[in-house]
């Protein structure tokens, strides 16, 4: 299952104690909900390519997890699907890191699409999207290249869950994201 490795990485830090100076929103709470999503996702097939509606529209939201080269961090994940053009976009927001260090910046997904002639039983992914930007804490600028490979899930397309793969460029050197930078959303219609 695609989100194994995010459940795994994200379980595993609950154990972490909110400090007085953590930001409103702690890492064990943004892990508690990605987890909740996690179990949801792992509980449905992957939705038929041919199931994919050709017209409307849909918002989700959920997390998203990946490895800065020093540190795990996860966000909040906005992502909106147009059915019609078959069009992709969003943004990641609100990291934080296991220890509660709040990240600023933004990761923006663009060029999205929707692959009609995915095959999910070899493993094709339904979306795709370029998710780039930078994530700065303690000084520290982490630049992110990366694409966004993810499956609706299903028979309503109720989630859509996978992985971020790509590259993040920091004063520690460059770091290859694996299939442990994972993502879960939600539909919110």
């Amino acid at each position: 299952m695609i989100m194994k490795p995010l459940q795994t990485v994200l379980a595993c830090a609950c154990l972490v104690a909110c400090s007085e100076n953590a930001p409103e929103a702690t890492f064990t709470t943004l892990n508690s909900g990605a987890a909740s999503l996690s179990t949801q996702a792992e509980g449905l097939d992957a939705s038929a390519s041919a199931d994919i509606p050709t017209t409307g529209t849909a918002s989700y939201s959920g997390y998203m997890g990946v490895d800065v080269g020093y540190n795990e961090v996860i966000g909040d994940l906005s992502m909106s699907v147009d059915f019609a053009s078959d069009s992709v976009s969003g943004s990641a927001r609100n990291f934080i890191s296991a220890s509660n260090i709040a990240y600023t910046g933004d990761l923006t997904l663009t060029g999205g699409f929707i692959d009609r002639t995915a095959d999910t039983a070899l493993g094709d992914p339904h979306l795709l999207a370029d998710v780039d930007g930078t994530l700065t804490s303690d000084g520290i600028a982490s630049t992110v290249d990366a694409q966004l490979r993810g499956t609706f899930q299903g028979p309503g397309r109720d989630i859509v869950s996978g992985y971020v793969s790509g590259t993040v460029t920091n004063q520690f050197g460059t770091n290859a994201l694996n299939s442990a930078n994972s993502f879960a959303v939600g539909d919110k219609n």
